[in-house]
């Protein structure tokens, strides 16, 4: 029994992982420079710099300089905009910059990813269908947006609702467009029994939806496989995630 469990696992290791080299393939493909890692930790502070002290013209030069260079989105997303903004949220939460400063910074990065979006083909579509929107009173929408770009890079169909949808409105719109997958976005651990309360709903429509958590707010749940169908540790990997399902 133990050796059968053993393989089974094995087996799954390797589905999981040959899904992900996949869509590794479409979003860090040969035609995506992807930088050592020096490079990418030294443009990283400068655009750190740049952003916290307004220096926008800066920026904006880091910014071309990337997108000339086709650095893969994957790299662009998650180890500059997000340790970016991960950095500058932190000066905000220990009071040496303003609130305004960071979402100067925050705009900057959004406007980033849309340069981004402009130089990537979508693929094929796969006929599946997820929806993704931060959940009741979260207004945190990047891990959203990013979530959301690479599911459409990989051929999703995907409905991005935004920020904060009220629970009732949420249920309405799931029960009318019937998506194969709902990703919620939780940012807060305070906003858990709203999450909870929003996955009690979409299991209750008996439609087989897969329901797939993401946020610092979702990871008291990561565990609980009776309520969700898995934790995306990041935007990238909820698209792992997903196919593994």
């Amino acid at each position: 029994l133990l050796i059968y469990i053993m393989f089974q696992l094995f087996n799954m290791s390797v589905i999981v992982n040959t899904i992900e080299h996949s869509i590794r393939e479409k979003i860090m493909n040969s035609n995506w420079y992807v930088p050592p890692k020096k490079e990418i930790q030294s443009v990283a502070n400068q655009l750190q710099y740049s952003l916290v002290h307004g220096h926008y013209k800066q920026a904006n030069i880091i910014s071309r300089m990337i997108i000339n260079q086709q650095w893969s989105p994957a790299v662009i997303y998650l180890d500059l905009i997000r340790n970016t903004l991960n950095h500058i949220g932190n000066l905000w939460h220990e009071g040496k910059i303003l609130i305004s400063e960071e979402h100067r910074a925050t705009q900057f990065c959004l406007l980033l990813m849309d340069r981004v979006r402009n130089n990537f083909r979508i693929p094929q579509p796969n006929g599946l269908k997820i929806s993704i929107t931060a959940i009741e009173d979260d207004k945190h929408v990047m891990g959203t947006y990013m979530s959301a770009d690479f599911f459409r890079w990989d051929g999703w169909n995907v409905e991005l609702l935004g920020s904060s949808i009220p629970n009732d409105d949420l249920l309405k719109y799931i029960k009318s467009s019937l998506p194969d997958f709902v990703l919620l976005s939780s940012t807060y651990p305070k906003s858990t029994e709203k999450l909870i309360e929003s996955i009690h709903n979409i299991r209750a429509l008996e439609k087989n939806i897969k329901i797939l958590v993401g946020g610092p707010g979702a990871i008291s749940l990561k565990d609980d496989k009776k309520l969700i169908d898995g934790f995306a540790e990041d935007p990238l990997k909820a698209t792992y995630l997903a196919n593994s399902l």
